[in-house]
């Protein structure tokens, strides 16, 4: 249970406890009372402290306090004399428990200069010296002795052949030592010294018996019998432990005169447990003496224990062998951490129907046998562990044999380890059922014991039921050759084929459950296959079809069934996918957790995803889990936290990779539950449920998924800065991961510190919570690390007992960049070494700049020690190497197998049931691709360097290559240490050995193959087993591996010139293309569409028919997936002149960044010389880029990565032609009749000489800031020209500058077109006009733009009429106001084409018409084809304009990655004004099951408003279907958008083509189902006005008008009213009527109910952007008062701020800036909040409602319900007004009669000992607050006073919360009045130093109404009218006792004097 307690905190922050309860109390409500003493200022502070489970909630309710009195009494119970339920244990003179104060009769005495024995209860009276408890009672109320025998024991016998140490005389053995040595010590409980020596003894396993001890700093100690007879042969027997991580070496000798040769030795070896061992005495002539010699190995951290010798005549039975007929288990020991023990016993067990009725060995009931007996109390999952004796390297083969007995329907497992070298490795285990007889076992020792030290470990886990005794005899070790038996024991880890265990006679059938859970025994429970995949899983039993790859069994219990995708059937291309469904999983809490076990084994592994689909029909986003490539031949286990709290499925994907059979996925034993996955106890094995402690099991785990709970860590309290928590990269480019190590994607949670918050050298601790491990001996912690950037600094781990104050010494440590990858590492903890609980530490250290970042990730702890970093069998997967990233084949685990032409035996166990690490020649490659293996990262190597040894085979009839690389990654500097090729000389296991230099940097090793040339039918590759490293030197084996010396540097300054051509479609490889390697990301060759769905290509642009090959980014592979992250692609070196560099690209998909052209002249990039940013549609687009170089060149494409997954870049088709770029697309060439990029020059156009000034030809920026264009159009870089009309002086307002075209020929036939981009950029901007000139007239001007159009280059296109004659085209720029009007011109063509209206558009033009999809405010883009959509049952067949294969039109695509409600954006380019109302017609077809909403919009150039004139949602069947919508007149320019919403599921694809525009005024709105639901289009503003029309009052929100109205009003239930988004806007508000999509933010409904509100939407921006409405124009009249009003929602832990401002109109109707009214930050809580501003400036004036972004997607704000009415704001909302941060000016004021004055300060006071550091609002440097400063002028008592405005109305009932601080050692008083009306009362008062905090205060506030103060004031008066007559009487009857009194002195002074 755990502990409640209440502390009371001064004004000094001191704390005192005042009240506490431990343990259960009842299943009822109890009241406490507490009293505080008075006299302070105080604050309550209750503490629960969570116990030791789950079972343990603690509540409170109904705090109250009561002022001026104690509490009344309250009954507590008595403290009992004797503990509840005991009685008094009997005394006498030999036992005594001490609870009577005569002391059992015992007596006291002392010593000389000694204190006496104290009888005491309760703690001792010093802390740290007694016990909190005795021991008879286990409570504060007693105490009790050490028993001076184990409790339950009885001494043991001692003589001179036998002794276990518990008494002082040793049994006579004798002890000397060695020069400068130390003696053997004799102690009890634990050695002085951590990590030294046992923490029991193994007598009685407890602290209190005794062993002899010696520390491994001495030097050698002898232990030494006396003589014995040698008159026969004797067998001792004795019990060591080993302590710390070099104890020394133990050695054994007899000894007649000299010590001669050991008998028996060993050196150290790992571990707390006590071990034994046997050593044979042979007979001889001479008695000896038996010596025990340790001799220490100088180290601190070491020592050796010795215990429970026994020398008994007669031989030792062999290592490892017994028949247990003696009743023992000879040299065999139960494990001591386990949970129940193995027993040898004769006859039946006890349990009918299970285990043997007699031993092997004597055949009779007679015999002994071992048994685990399964009987209560065990339970499903207890292991019972049986430990050998250490055995000696064997030298040569060696064999163990046993008997076995596994009968019963409850059957467990039975399993067999080695254990060497710090690695326990699986041998043989059988499971369930194996028949009612002895059976013959057998396995073959591992190679590694003929030269190690090792141990065998029996274990036996208990199944389902109580008949599951399991039974072992007649175990034996032998020195020959064997092969496992049965076969079917084979560890579960290895392939098998199907199953041949039978199932137990007459078991039940598997059921199939409808569950989300699934074992997949009898079906797939509740899972389902989708049909919008490729492929299907396929449950499955044994191994798959194919060598190299899936598993051999499932992991439920070695013989069950399992689902998986096989990757070597159906249609072999890349991406096909296979998705299973679970059913509809209603949440019962608000946190779940998804585990399932996971096997990815193949060389070309694709995929594992793990979608959440929340609701039914909804696209599934993005992955919330996912693996990729090669993870090894084990079942690997995975969990998923769930916290969206509500319906949802579960879906998984399994990926096929390209053209490839080594690809099987598989999943089982799928298991859901309630509450976090974070530290998770105990991996299971098959068919448990109970937690076991078998070797390598999980004790407990934590992968940050419980997000702020993180696992129970905490901060250091010293720390200067601290870690974080988050599912993004961090937030400085060039450190840090991009996403978690557990999931890989963006919803994964991991900590780091971000070295941007700190200094150098500050460091953050990052603390776990105590584990209480002792009994577990070794654990091994494993964590993941991130270490990369320039300024790393250091990460330390710990270890510390929860009683130390010092941490130590690190017990790991790392410094320096260790490159972009997430590395795995392990640490040994010596559990067993701390007394009671420890804990671990993590610490990282800032380095020398912000790119210091380090992350950390999936820490957990296993069972037994580490293995020796870098060591690795293979035989439980990968022990921390990886695949290195970025290649398209890796290393893959695999069996020997003929398939693969592999040796017939593996190098651990020798036996075709091993593992190994394989490169397989087969597997689909290039000539010369290389693949890697990382180690994880080792520390520096010693200055003897280090030797890395592992066993390779080369075979096969490919000359591949072996190479071992050192990487220094701090450094970036890589180093060849060992090289062979294939040359058929190693076709068995041969040894490697690898000299590793000395070396003061961290470094990890690349294990390197290399396929060779192309071979027919390649077989064979390249395998390694055994991989071991050493901190000694040693020498490179085999010689031939020496890596040639290397080529000394040549000095270059240009780059390799490769072979093959510039030219490149990709279709043979790369050409003379490279792709760098340096880079996060690299270039690869791709046929059809990219692995990313919703991004690149679908086909390359050469063949155009799918067969073609591109190359291109894929952005979700790389090392490091991170915004900004580059690829290159290096042209080959050319030589100087002029060329036109021609390609074509494709960048499509919502993350698409920036690719950029670059020519290369030296080793440095220079600036780039083309650019495109941001997706460009799913075409491919053409592009010319014109070079002039006078040296040797490269061209360089550089992709850098986008905000996410959705980001891939292609190329294709790439030439270089000499000579000048034309500007002109191949497929519009043919009607090109004029065209200009002004790249070389004004292409023929010249000035008009009777203009005032001449463009100018411009690169870069003009000369003017906030004016003018950034870059050209046609390069979009700084290298891009483009011809501008400068607005400065000389130039004057009203000056024209004339461009004039070349002659164009007539065209009788047809008109012409003129196209032409153009920026009007600037706040005085002017008039660009296009000219029409024939016969040397000029025509009124034919297009027109004037005022600003904003950032950016715009479309234009003008047509040109059919006319007879020639014609030249004239370009006129106006200046305007002044010099912010700089107009420019870019990229004009002149066609033979009709565009009579800009956005008439069929979609079949090469360019596409002048539609573009919108760049910031939606979702997704429209896409473009002559192909169907590419889903089934959705969109049209089609086109409308041809009807034929040919022809286009646009759609969306409600795939995923699309989700409900996601938006898309197609603008037209703006278009000019028109006097009558517009028709546009166009044609859609909506087919599918699920079509969302099509929508047009008319959106404004001028301030970017929108108002919708079309709406149409749902099917409308398969034809195309003519629509038709209106646009009202317009007196300015706009645009026209058609918007896609996407609904529920998929099959809602939306198409259109085939859009006209007409000027139509009888036109309607067609069909007559869609909407203008909207309301009746009325007029827009009158000409001249470019904002909207001004309101005059206010109209009823929401009112018939709807969508059309211009009211500020507004109830969003039918859309904005006159509200619009701002032009600026970095993302949209949203329009929404219920919850929005992200858990524990935003609104569940709006705030009437049942309508709409407005949001932003915080999962899609980005920390800091903005959005923003702006309201209609409002006038407010001279003296007159508006009231504003509105409701917000702000919730959720990411929430920034909310602003509302005012703008006054300037007199040409645009806003000017922008003025500050009201604000709020951070979440305001679960509820609707009301603001009212009255507002009375007399002005035109707009509002606008500001959203900011925070930093994380909990950070959604809402407002609803705004209303603009006139008059001031009354009630609640006028004492709203009083609310103030200062942040703003506020409605307070000094009150001008008092002597001082409140200011207002930013920072810290001037006084140096008082005053804020921070204000309270932001916290920060920059926050406001007031006060009132004592160092001015003043005297004691002085006042400032600080007056609100008054409040017209205001009555009711108020809370008045705000924050002060009071401070200083003189500080005085702060008091809070309240003036209504005549009545000037305090309200809250507080005097004296509070410290240096903000402080919270509420203060209750009443404000009557007049009738109410009359009455009060009325009340008031009698009151006082009773109390003066109270007062008279009572002064009446003062004086009546003062006469008395005085009378009565008077007789007594009267009496004194006649007394006298």
């Amino acid at each position: 249970m755990s502990v409640v307690s209440a502390t009371s905190v001064d004004s000094k922050g001191a704390k005192t406890s005042i009240w506490t309860r431990q343990g259960t109390q009842g299943n009822s409500w109890l009241r406490a009372q507490v009293d505080i003493p008075a006299g302070a200022n105080f604050q309550i502070m209750f503490e629960a402290v969570k116990g030791t489970s789950n079972k343990g909630d603690i509540a409170i309710d109904d705090v109250t306090f009561l002022n001026g009195s104690p509490c009344s009494s309250s009954v507590t119970a008595p403290t009992p004399s004797v503990a509840p339920g005991q009685t008094a244990p009997p005394t006498s003179a030999l036992t005594c428990d001490f609870e009577q104060f005569d002391l059992c009769g015992y007596h006291r005495t002392t010593g000389q200069n000694s204190k006496m024995w104290a009888w005491t209860a309760a703690k001792t009276g010093s802390s740290n010296k007694g016990p909190d408890r005795d021991h008879t009672y286990n409570t504060p109320q007693v105490t009790a002795p050490t028993p001076s025998v184990a409790p339950g024991q009885t001494a043991p016998p001692t003589s001179a052949l036998t002794c276990d140490f518990e008494q002082f005389d040793l049994c006579g053995y004798h002890r000397t030592t060695g020069q400068n040595s130390k003696m053997w010590a004799w102690t009890a409980a634990k050695t002085g010294s951590t990590n030294k020596g046992p923490d029991r003894d193994h007598t009685y396993n407890t602290p209190q018996g005794h062993y002899m001890f010696i520390d491994a700093a001495a030097g050698a100690a002898y232990l030494e019998t006396n003589d014995i007879p040698a008159d026969l042969d004797r067998c001792l027997k004795f019990w060591f432990s080993f302590g710390g991580s070099d104890a020394g070496q133990l050695n054994v000798y007899t000894q007649t005169t000299g010590r001669g040769q050991a008998l028996w030795t060993l050196g150290s070896w790992s571990g707390f447990g006590w071990n034994v061992a046997e050593v044979n005495l042979r007979a001889g002539s001479r008695p000896y003496k038996v010596s025990f010699e340790a001799v220490g190995s100088g180290q601190t951290s070491g020592g050796i224990a010795l215990d429970d010798i026994a020398i008994r005549p007669g031989k030792c039975q062999g290592k490892a062998s017994c028949d247990f007929e003696n009743g023992t288990l000879c040299t065999w020991a139960n494990d001591a951490f386990d949970n129940f023990d193995w027993v040898v016993t004769t006859g039946s067990t006890d349990t009918p129907y299970t285990g043997p009725s007699a031993d092997t060995t004597l055949r009779n009931s007679s015999g002994h046998y071992l048994f685990t007996d399964a009987s209560p109390p065990r339970v499903r999952g207890d292991v019972a562990r049986l430990v050998s004796v250490i055995i000696p390297p064997t030298g040569r083969s060696a064999c163990f044999r046993f008997q076995y007995h596994m009968r019963g329907t409850d059957m467990g497992s039975l399993s067999f380890y080695i254990r060497y070298a710090q690695t326990t490795v699986p041998l043989w285990t059988l499971s369930g059922f194996q028949g009612n007889s002895w059976l013959s076992g057998r396995f073959p020792l591992p190679r590694q014991t003929r030269v190690e030290n090792s141990q065998i470990i029996v274990e036996s886990v208990r199944g389902t039921g109580q008949a599951g005794d399991i039974a072992l005899d007649d175990l034996a070790l032998t020195y020959s050759f064997c092969t496992l038996a049965p076969y079917k024991a084979r560890p579960t880890n290895g392939p098998t084929t199907t199953s041949t265990t039978p199932a137990p006679v007459g078991g039940p059938t598997p059921a199939n459950p409808n569950t989300v859970s699934c074992d997949f025994e009898g079906g797939l429970c509740s899972w389902r296959q989708l049909q919008d995949d490729q492929r299907q899983w396929t449950r499955h039993q044994g191994r798959t079809s194919t060598s190299g790859t899936g598993p051999s069994s499932d992991h439920t219990t070695g013989r069950g069934y399992y689902i998986y995708l096989e990757a070597s059937t159906g249609q072999a291309f890349r991406g096909g996918k296979a998705r299973l469904e679970s059913k509809t999983i209603n949440p019962i809490q608000s946190n779940q957790c998804l585990t399932f076990w996971y096997h990815m084994q193949g060389s070309q592994m694709g995929a594992l995803n793990v979608y959440l689909r929340l609701g039914s029909g909804r696209a599934l986003g993005s992955p919330r889990w996912t693996r990729r490539g090669e993870q090894g031949n084990v079942w690997l286990k995975a969990s998923v936290s769930i916290n969206d709290n509500k319906p949802y499925s579960v879906v998984l994907e399994a990926e096929k990779n390209s053209f490839t059979s080594l690809g099987d996925i598989a999943v089982d034993d799928i298991a859901l539950q309630n509450g976090f996955c974070a530290d998770v106890t105990t991996t299971l094995a098959p068919g448990q449920t109970a937690a076991p402690l078998a070797f390598g099991a999980t004790l407990r785990s934590c992968d940050f998924e419980d997000q702020a709970k993180v696992c129970g860590y905490t901060q250091g309290t010293g720390n200067s800065f601290n870690w974080k928590l988050t599912t993004q990269g961090t937030a400085t480019a060039g450190t840090g991961p991009s996403s978690d190590h557990t999931f890989q994607t963006p919803q994964g949670h991991y900590v780091y510190i971000d070295a941007s918050d700190a200094r150098v050298g500050a460091q953050a601790r990052f603390i776990s919570p105590p584990y209480n491990d002792a009994k577990l001996g070794d654990l091994c912690l494993h964590f993941f690390y991130f270490m990369y950037g320039s300024g790393v600094g250091t990460f330390n781990l710990y270890a510390k007992g929860v009683t130390q104050t010092d941490v130590g010494q690190p017990i790991w440590r790392i410094s320096g960049n260790k490159g972009q990858r997430w590395i795995q590492t392990e640490v040994t903890i010596r559990a067993g070494s701390f007394r009671s609980a420890y804990q671990i530490i993590f610490e990282g250290i800032r380095g020398r700049n912000a790119r210091a970042d380090i992350a950390l990730d999936d820490i957990s702890f296993t069972v037994g020690a580490c293995a020796t970093p870098g060591t690795c069998t293979f035989e439980n997967g990968l022990c921390g190497w990886s695949a290195e990233s970025g290649h398209s084949v890796t290393w893959a685990t695999v069996k020997p197998t003929q398939t693969l032409s592999t040796p017939g035996s593996d190098h651990t166990l020798g036996s075709s049931q091993g593992v190994f690490l394989f490169l397989d020649s087969q597997a689909t490659h290039s000539a010369g691709e290389a693949t890697a293996m990382l180690s994880e990262t080792f520390p520096p190597s010693p200055s003897s360097g280090r030797c890395m040894s592992f066993w390779f085979f080369m075979r096969g009839n490919q000359q591949s290559k072996l190479s071992v690389v050192v990487m220094t990654p701090d450094l970036h500097k890589e180093k060849t240490s060992w090289i062979l090729t294939n040359l058929n000389q190693y076709n068995d296991w041969q040894q490697a050995r690898v000299p590793i230099p000395p070396t003061s940097r961290d470094y990890y090793i690349k294990l390197v193959g290399q396929y060779g040339a192309d071979v027919t039918n390649p077989v064979g590759g390249i395998g390694v087993d055994d991989i071991t490293f050493t901190d000694s030197a040693c020498a490179l084996y085999p010689t031939e591996a020496t890596p040639p010396p290397a080529a000394p540097p040549t000095p270059s300054t240009t780059l390799p010139t490769p072979t093959g051509s510039f030219d490149c479609d990709f279709e043979a490889g790369f050409c003379a293309w490279r792709s760098d390697q340096t880079m996060s990301f690299n270039w690869m060759l791709n046929t059809g569409a990219g692995q990313t769905t919703g991004t690149g290509p679908i086909g390359d642009h050469t063949k155009k028919d799918g067969s073609g090959t591109y190359t291109y980014v894929e952005t979700t592979l790389g090392q490091a997936s991170k915004p900004g992250d580059k690829a290159r692609l290096i042209g080959p070196s050319t030589s100087a002149g002029t060329y036109c560099v021609q390609f074509w690209y494709q960048m499509f998909g919502r993350h698409v960044n920036k690719l950029n052209l670059y020519v290369q002249t030296g080793l440095v990039l220079p600036q780039a010389t083309w650019r495109r940013q941001g997706s460009q549609g799913r075409d491919w687009q053409y592009a010319q880029v014109g070079i002039s170089v006078r040296r040797d060149f490269n061209i360089v494409f550089e992709v850098d990565k986008g905000a996410n997954f959705e980001g891939n870049i292609a190329l294709d088709d790439i030439k270089l032609v000499q000579g000048i770029c034309n500007g002109v697309s191949p497929a519009i060439s043919s009607s090109v009749l004029k065209s200009c990029t002004f790249e070389s020059g004004l292409c023929g156009f010249t000035h008009d000489n009777s203009d005032d000034f001449d463009w100018t030809v411009n690169t870069g920026a003009t000369g003017s800031a906030a004016t003018g264009p950034t870059t050209d159009h046609t390069l979009g870089t700084l290298a891009g020209h483009y011809v501008y009309a400068e607005a400065s002086l000389p130039h004057k307002p009203g000056n024209k500058a004339r461009l004039e075209s070349t002659q164009i020929p007539a065209d009788a036939a047809g008109p012409r077109c003129v196209n032409f981009w153009y920026s009007m950029y600037g706040r005085q901007m002017g008039t660009l006009n296009v000219y029409i000139r024939r016969g040397g007239k000029l025509s009124d001007a034919v297009w027109s733009r004037h005022a600003n159009q904003g950032q950016g280059w715009k479309e234009a296109t003008v047509s040109v009429p059919t006319g007879g004659t020639p014609f030249t085209v004239v370009f006129e720029a106006t200046v305007g106001l002044g010099y912010y009007s700089d107009i420019a011109l870019d990229d004009i063509y002149i066609t033979n084409t009709d565009c009579s209206h800009p956005a008439d558009c069929n979609f079949d033009s090469a360019r596409n018409c002048t539609w573009t999809n919108e760049e910031k405010q939606d979702d997704f883009d429209w896409q473009v084809t002559s192909q169907t959509t590419g889903s089934a049952n959705t969109g049209p067949v089609l086109d409308h304009t041809k009807n034929d294969p040919t022809g286009k039109y646009a759609f969306i695509d409600a795939s995923s990655p699309r989700k409900p409600g996601d938006r898309a954006w197609y603008v037209s380019q703006d278009l000019s004004p028109t006097s009558s109302t517009t028709c546009i017609t166009f044609w859609t077809t909506m087919y599918g099951a699920t079509v969302g909403t099509l929508n047009v919009w008319v959106r404004q150039s001028s301030d970017g408003s929108l108002r919708p004139v079309w709406s149409l949602t749902g099917a409308q069947g398969k034809d195309w279907l003519k629509a038709q919508a209106l646009v009202p007149p317009q007196t300015a320019s706009f645009q026209v958008i058609f918007e896609g919403v996407r609904a529920a599921l998929w099959t809602g694809d939306i198409a259109i083509d085939d859009i006209s525009f007409s000027i139509d005024p009888a036109c309607k709105v067609t069909p007559d189902t869609a909407k203008p639901t909207f309301g009746p289009i009325t007029q827009p503003p009158q000409a001249g006005s470019p904002t909207p029309a001004p309101v005059g009052g206010t109209t009823a929100a929401g009112g018939a008008q709807g969508d059309t109205s211009t009211s500020v009003s507004c109830t969003f239930d039918k859309g904005l009213c006159g509200w619009s988004q701002s032009l600026n806007n970095d993302f949209p508000w949203l329009r929404h009527n219920l919850a929005t999509s992200s858990t524990g933010t935003g609104p569940p409904r709006d705030h009437t109910g049942g309508g709409y509100y407005v949001y932003i939407e915080a999962s899609n921006s980005t920390t800091g952007q903005k959005a923003t409405l702006i309201s209609p124009m409002v006038i407010i009249p001279a003296g007159s008062t508006k009231c504003f009003s509105m409701y917000y929602y702000m919730l959720g832990r990411h929430v920034d701020k909310l602003e509302v401002f005012s703008a006054t109109s300037a007199p040409n109707g645009s806003p000017g800036q922008p003025t500050l009214l009201w604000t709020r930050s951070g979440t305001q809580g679960s509820q609707w909040s009301r603001v009212q501003l009255s507002i009375s400036s007399p002005a035109a004036l707009t509002l606008m409602i500001t959203g900011t972004r925070g930093n994380g997607y909990q950070g959604d704000i809402a407002v609803d319900d705004v209303t603009l009415t006139d008059g001031a704001c009354q009630g609640v909302g006028a004492v709203s007004q009083l609310d103030c941060n200062f942040e703003f000016p506020c409605a307070y004021q000094n009150d001008p009669t008092a002597p001082q004055t409140w200011d207002l300060r930013v920072g810290k006071t001037m006084a140096t000992s008082n005053g804020p550091l921070l204000d309270h609002t932001t916290s920060t440097g920059n926050g406001h607050y007031v006060s009132v400063q004592a160092t001015n002028p003043s005297r004691p008592n002085t006042k400032a006073r600080y007056l609100s405005a008054p409040i017209a109305s205001g009555v009711g009932e108020y809370c008045l919360v705000f924050w002060y601080q009071i401070y200083g050692a003189d500080v005085g008083s702060l008091r809070l009045r309240l003036k209504d009306g005549n009545s000037d009362s305090i309200r809250w008062s507080r005097t004296g130093d509070q410290g240096q905090t903000w402080n919270k205060a509420q203060v209750p506030l009443r404000i009557p109404s007049d009738q109410a103060r009359d009455e009060e004031e009325e009340k008031e008066e009698a009151d006082n009218e009773n109390k003066e007559e109270i007062e008279d009487k009572e002064n009446e009857i003062e004086e009546k006792e003062i006469e008395v009194n005085n009378e009565k002195e008077d007789e007594k002074e009267k009496e004194e004097e006649e007394e006298k």
